[in-house]
């Protein structure tokens, strides 16, 4: 009796745990859900890069998406074409912290990944996993690629990003002036 009580015990804290991690994810979705409301407000910044070797090229489209009264990105898109093998990743930030992370990739018509990783104060919360060949997703690299990606758009160079924004923002271009901090 003593054995099945703690079974039983031991249990219901595991469905508890699901519970709290989806509860999290819905309301990070209903977050996610308020930007995608908002991205038509907001700036695009467009980046395109092309690497070439000798086993061929790899081309990089992102795009990130700038609320116009914060500054802050709060969203990026990142497509990745390799070798007839295309990844795309779609970051949601909620203050400048990860929300989602999203991700497939297909070889033509065929889906090789396909996963949501939902983040709480930089810690990975629920994990949807639609497609995935092998194993899981490391919630830990995702987080640094995340990060990563807002610090390729914030550490460009202002002349990188006039290159950035020449042509390829939407609607409307925005300057890259700073604010200068009052003497007190």
């Amino acid at each position: 009796m003593r054995f099945l009580f703690t079974s039983l015990a031991a249990s219901v804290c595991l469905c508890a745990t699901a519970q709290r991690d989806s509860l999290s994810a819905y309301y990070l979705q209903l977050a996610v859900d308020r930007i995608e409301d908002r991205l038509p407000m907001h700036m695009v910044v467009s980046k395109d890069t092309t690497i070439t070797d000798e086993s061929g090229s790899i081309t990089v489209y992102t795009k990130f998406f700038v609320d116009r009264s914060s500054n802050e990105i709060e969203k990026v898109i990142e497509k990745t074409i390799y070798q007839g093998l295309t990844t795309e990743i779609i970051v949601y930030y909620r203050a400048s912290s990860p929300i989602l992370f999203t991700s497939k990739q297909w070889q033509g018509s065929l889906l090789k990944v396909d996963f949501d990783y939902y983040y709480q104060n930089n810690n990975p919360v629920y994990l949807v996993k639609r497609q995935f060949e092998k194993g899981n997703p490391d919630g830990d690299e995702i987080l640094r690629w995340c990060y990563q990606l807002l610090k390729e758009f914030k550490t460009a160079k202002p002349e990188e990003q006039d290159e950035m924004n020449a042509g390829k923002t939407e609607p409307t271009k925005t300057s890259n002036k700073k604010k200068k901090k009052k003497k007190h």
